[in-house]
């Protein structure tokens, strides 16, 4: 997880203009002007070695920066008969390789910005699900672009559009006119398979890919619900050391502990009680606002209600930093966070057999024999996709960890959706009810939990 900010602006105080920014890359800062644009780059150095972006080609006319992870970057070593000392600097290449749609070539969580200085042409994508964020503004032939929405608007700027899920675009460099270029990814909605084998591959593979090559260590915070379960579950079973932090209120202790007795000798769970010493509350969310440059997000739980999800509102959140915060103290080494984002809003909408848990189901997590008649839900990408996502890389940009995301995994979605209506309506969450009836690893059966404090 890394940052950026990329502006024809000139920067007064940079300093204090990438403060917040830099919290989500510690590891270094680097800023160069090229063609007479600012490019600032903050490194959290997790995959290969350690390596300053911008990417440039010989000449500077080709410009990336990006944030996140890719994970087939290997597949393009072999193909292009070339060494990576880290995963974007496959970018370039796949840029002159297939063009502007690049991006649909790449299986990881970005976002990116490529100048084309020949062209005068700026190509950005975000990933599927857009889990790392990215923000623009093109004021009277002003512009910036960023990780942060709060820094462009430090920088003056109006009319902040925020980048999409799934999302690829050109962007004239003088005239600054959007082209849309299309998806990064189009799911099939046949749904034709009868067994939850493919599904189970492509979680294990998910996993297996997020946990490999590190300098670093991987944690998760783990519930006594589905979703992180299943993490752990896999976690365990694949082998994979990883450290879970848990908080005691809200959660069955029973399951808790009886999860601890199924993990492997190297792996341990800290309990810590509920948040309700008020000073501790209070920092926290300090740490989090960042004295006020938290992004205002201009987003809705669901389409029919009115009302901007806030972060700082969200009964979650204070559990959440908590736990990361936790989490590097323990070991500072602690910044690969398996997320289970996601599984409510796509293997489960937030409902089973047409009972809304939530009111911002959509449809009461019944699926329907025909997809297309639902398909793209409100939360696939908007609603609480789009909300909870971004208060999680907030949380996890304000510690210097990153968050990796099993559940918006491309095949594991796409293996999701393929599975016939009757396996996908049998259980509560049923993708996960059998990861973890098979298994034998505890859980609260039919129960939503989180870390709500």
């Amino acid at each position: 997880m890394c940052s950026f900010l990329i502006t024809n602006l000139t920067l007064k105080d940079i300093k204090y203009i990438n403060y917040k920014l830099s919290l989500r890359g510690p590891d270094s800062t680097n800023i160069k002007i090229i063609n007479g644009i600012t490019f600032i780059h903050n490194l959290l150095s997790i995959t290969g070695n350690k390596i300053n972006q911008p990417f440039e080609n010989h000449d500077n006319t080709i410009v990336v920066l990006f944030n996140g992870e890719i994970y087939n970057y290997n597949f393009y070593e072999k193909l292009f008969n070339k060494t990576y000392q880290t995963d974007g600097e496959c970018l370039i290449d796949l840029y002159n390789n297939y063009g502007e749609t690049f991006t649909q070539k790449i299986d990881g969580e970005f976002s990116i910005v490529l100048f084309d200085f020949v062209k005068n042409k700026i190509i950005v994508s975000s990933d599927i699900f857009a889990t790392k964020p990215m923000y623009m503004a093109f004021n009277d032939g002003k512009f910036a672009i960023s990780t942060y929405k709060y820094a462009l608007e430090e920088l003056g700027l109006k009319d902040i559009y925020k980048l999409q899920a799934n999302t690829i675009l050109s962007i004239d460099l003088i005239t600054h006119k959007f082209n849309y270029l299309g998806e990064v990814y189009t799911f099939k909605l046949n749904q034709h398979k009868s067994t939850f084998n493919d599904f189970n591959k492509a979680i294990e593979n998910a996993i297996r890919k997020m946990t490999q090559n590190l300098r670093k260590k991987v944690f998760i915070t783990l519930s006594s619900g589905y979703d992180s379960g299943s993490i752990a579950c896999l976690l365990n079973k694949l082998n994979i050391d990883f450290m879970s932090l848990s908080l005691k209120h809200g959660e069955d202790l029973s399951i808790l502990q009886s999860r601890i007795q199924k993990l492997k000798n190297n792996n341990k769970i800290i309990y810590k009680s509920y948040i309700d010493d008020i000073d501790q509350r209070t920092k926290t969310m300090i740490k989090v606002d960042l004295l006020g440059k938290i992004d205002k997000f201009n987003s809705f739980l669901d389409k029919d209600n009115n009302k901007p999800y806030n972060i700082l509102n969200d009964d979650a959140l204070t559990g959440f930093a908590y736990l990361f915060k936790k989490a590097k103290e323990l070991d500072k080494n602690n910044l690969i966070h398996l997320s289970g984002q996601g599984a409510d809003e796509i293997f489960s909408d937030y409902g089973f057999n047409g009972i809304k848990i939530k009111s911002h189901s959509c449809f009461g997590g019944k699926f329907p024999q025909n997809l297309r008649d639902i398909f793209p839900w409100h939360s696939f990408y908007k609603g609480t996709q789009e909300c909870f996502i971004n208060k999680e890389e907030h949380v996890a940009g304000c510690y210097g960890i990153e968050n990796r995301y099993p559940f918006l995994d491309r095949e594991v979605v796409q293996e999701f959706l393929y599975l016939s209506p009757v396996l996908k309506n049998k259980y509560y969450k049923a993708p996960l009810y059998q990861i973890l009836k098979n298994n034998k690893f505890p859980f609260s059966l039919n129960e939503k939990k989180g870390f709500s404090v």
